[in-house]
């Protein structure tokens, strides 16, 4: 008797090396996708603080200073200006309108995301 197929063993055999190479690849793919998120984050923060500097610079004389040293910036203006485009996420949350950028000027800009 000529039968096509496979029998439930083959089967589940099958089933159960796919079901370990699986759980093998799974908890690296996780890890790749979360070093990703980490370095998209760091590019958009690179970013903001590029387009702040540019922001200061082209506003400096009539941009007013906080506690002397201090600048802040918020991430709306920067998009209102056409320094950065909308919307801008970090961690996939839309930040633009509610998060400003303190920028602190001893001996180089340092920077902080505050909220506004």
């Amino acid at each position: 008797m000529n039968k096509k197929g496979f029998t439930l063993v083959e089967l589940l055999g099958v089933i159960i090396i796919l079901s370990i190479l699986v759980l093998l690849v799974f908890p690296k793919i996780t890890t790749s996708v979360k070093n990703s998120s980490n370095k998209t984050d760091d590019v958009v923060l690179k970013m903001i603080y590029s387009a702040s500097d540019l922001y200061i610079s082209s506003h400096e004389k009539n941009f007013p200073k906080k506690d002397g040293n201090k600048f802040e910036i918020s991430l709306n203006d920067l998009v209102n200006e056409n320094f950065i485009s909308a919307p801008i996420k970090i961690s996939d949350v839309d930040v633009t309108n509610s998060k400003c950028l303190e920028v602190t000027y001893d001996n180089g800009y340092t920077y902080q995301l505050i909220d506004c």
